[in-house]
């Protein structure tokens, strides 16, 4: 065996071991994500529940599901949680070895040997990311998407110095894909074609390349996507329910415009320092949880050194150049393509989202790219020696020791879930109303078969409708609303005050109690959560009192209305469904992570869930009905 193929060899089994052990150790993770939307949407996709349940895993359960299929494949057969954490880790370690196999084409000499040491710290780097571990061997589809991404991108830089256009085709096909199972990698298409338009030769044959890219590109999509996208059509009128249902206008969803604020920099100064920001140990910079980050702050700060050597560098400028030539390598005008597609994806992504966890695959060639300039940036070893040891320590520290490793950490039990479920609604198929910003779709697959549930009060506040009066009418008698509790104690009011809209209250006679056991670690007591599950009975109000409820909600709603139009950053996607029980409603506004609310005695204050900032009084609800107070006292 050649000694080039023992050390490819080598490497793929120390990363695979490496990557599969270090899922074992971080565990099982109860993320908020899973029992949202992952599960179900396994489930939605091998039993098309698209007529059977209305938003059961609120918004997020009319996404693409196909991405999630292997996981729920695993649950629906019973392997052991380890074996499931294990195989998805598998999958997701695919990324590395597509880092190492960028990084060996990027760090070629040209005397034809590769620099070993850059290679191995791009996956280093790829794998030091407080996402990456967060996501590894977990149920997220960022980190299963982004393999088809790097795959594509893989190809189109190993193609760069003489694009065949099968391969540009494969390229393109792979990338299509991953946007079909995750929009969010919609951006890493584009950013791609610097890897095509400045490639060697002419335009004629770099233009060929685009279109083939393109083509191939679009039949990924439809491979992937068309499917489902049919279907969400026929359902709603909108391929991408509910996503730019501003363009579609479907009547079951809000026609305002869905983007999430929450880590997109609010001022130029904030665009210009969000890698930095990053390398802060502080919740909510970049992702929801702890996750500091250097390797972008160490990125700008080489480019900056670049800068200055390029100045300092020039001949008879001082003795820079000459203290610290350019070592030989080869490829400079294909790392200066893949910089400028990863720099453009930086640009489009954190001025869409800002979410890291939708950063994931340019996270993996930043790190190739950041290993690599630092071996191009000097020849001095003792400078190399210091500034490889001086990051490696640093990352390790922040995302080893200084990070969150998993949203909701668990032990692995016998089984995935341990739900203790009453005989009754194992056998009796009703329909669910479940009441959570954390929907409870995940249950639904244990659950009797022919239940459906409605997610109707949380993230998205479902209004009556001729859908939801069809699944009522269907499950006439079998109606239930669920909650979940952290203790088996609840009253009517933590029900009806969703249900009132429905004309429905709780019938607190017929409770039954579905245990959630979440296991922990040696020496920790497990802990447990109440899925609360009550039948309903027709709303006991007297007409008088229901009259009441309307003209309020209709009072509160013009004013929320007319808030909504004086401060649209602040309350937005507009138009949603309101809550309340007569005296008190809210609506909550997820692109802001904003809550509006009136409270029992008139006030009307709203706030940021998210920053827990001190919450902004408008003024009294009697007031408000005559006139606003000035947008500037009312709007910052």
């Amino acid at each position: 065996m050649a000694l080039k193929d023992s050390r490819h060899i080598l490497a793929y089994a120390l990363i695979v071991v490496l990557g599969m052990a270090a899922a074992h150790y971080l565990g099982k993770d109860y993320n908020w994500d899973s029992l949202s939307y992952h599960v179900y949407a396994g489930y939605n996709a091998i039993e098309n529940r698209l007529a059977a349940d209305y938003f059961a895993a609120s918004t997020q359960g009319y996404l693409n599901p196909y991405s999630h299929v292997p996981f729920y494949l695993m649950l629906k057969q019973g392997l052991a949680p380890q074996l499931v954490v294990a195989l998805l880790a598998l999958f997701h370690v695919l990324n590395l070895l597509i880092v190492y196999e960028i990084a060996l084409l990027l760090n070629r000499r040209r005397d034809g040997t590769t620099a070993w040491v850059p290679v191995g710290l791009a996956v280093f780097f790829a794998f030091c990311n407080p996402v990456f571990i967060l996501e590894l061997g977990n149920t997220f589809n960022e980190i299963t998407t982004s393999v088809p991404v790097l795959a594509g991108w893989y190809l189109l830089v190993r193609e760069f110095h003489a694009p065949r256009r099968n391969w540009v085709a494969l390229a393109g096909l792979l990338i299509g894909i991953a946007v079909a199972l995750k929009l969010t990698n919609l951006f890493f298409s584009v950013t791609a074609l610097p890897l095509l338009l400045l490639a060697p030769g002419s335009w004629k044959a770099r233009a060929q390349s685009v279109l083939v890219f393109a083509l191939a590109g679009l039949a990924g999509v439809l491979l992937a996507g068309g499917w489902w996208a049919w279907q969400i059509w026929e359902q709603f009128g909108n391929p991408f329910f509910p996503l730019f249902n501003n363009i579609f206008h479907a009547p079951d969803f809000t026609d305002g415009a869905l983007k999430h604020y929450r880590f997109i920099p609010a001022s130029f100064a904030e665009l210009l320092l969000k890698p930095f920001y990053m390398a802060l140990p502080n919740q909510g910079i970049h992702i929801e949880m702890v996750g500091p980050d250097l390797r972008y702050a160490a990125l700008v700060i080489l480019l900056a050194l670049f800068a200055v050597k390029s100045v300092l560098g020039r001949p008879g400028v001082g003795k820079w150049s000459a203290a610290a030539p350019f070592p030989a390598f080869e490829g400079q005008r294909l790392l200066a393509a893949l910089g400028l597609g990863v720099a453009l994806a930086w640009g489009m992504w954190v001025l869409s989202s800002g979410n890291s966890r939708y950063f994931l695959p340019m996270s993996c060639l930043a790190s190739v790219i950041l290993a690599t300039l630092l071996f191009r940036f000097t020849g001095r070893p003792r400078f190399l020696v210091y500034a490889s040891v001086a990051l490696v320590l640093l990352q390790t520290a922040l995302a080893g020791f200084g990070s969150d490793r998993r949203w909701t950490p668990a032990g692995w039990g016998a089984s995935w879930f341990e739900l203790d479920i009453p005989p009754p609604l194992l056998k009796e198929p009703s329909l669910y109303l479940h009441l959570s910003a954390l929907p409870a779709s995940f249950m639904l697959p244990f659950l009797a078969p022919r239940s459906s549930m409605m997610n109707v009060s949380g993230q998205y506040v479902v209004k009556e409708n001729a859908r939801t009066r069809a699944l009522m009418e269907k499950y006439r008698g079998r109606t239930r609303v669920m909650k979940r509790f952290s203790k088996d104690q609840f009253t009517a009011d933590d029900f009806n005050v969703a249900l009132v809209r429905f004309r429905l209250e709780a019938d607190l006679d017929t409770c039954l109690s579905i245990r959630f056991v979440q296991r922990h670690g040696p020496g920790e007591a497990d802990t447990y959560k109440y899925y609360i599950s009550c039948k309903t009975k027709p709303l006991s109000w007297p007409a008088e009192r229901f009259d009441a409820y309307l003209a309020s909600k209709r009072r509160m709603d013009e004013v929320f209305g007319r808030l909504e139009l004086m401060c649209p950053h602040i309350f937005q996607p507009r138009g949603l469904e309101s809550e309340g029980n007569g005296k008190q409603f809210w609506r909550n506004y997820g692109n802001t992570d904003t809550v509006l609310e009136q409270h029992g005695n008139g006030l009307v204050t709203y706030r940021n869930v998210f920053t827990n900032k001190p919450e902004v009084k408008v003024g009294m609800i009697d007031v408000l009905e005559k006139a606003l107070p000035a947008k500037a006292a009312v709007c910052p």
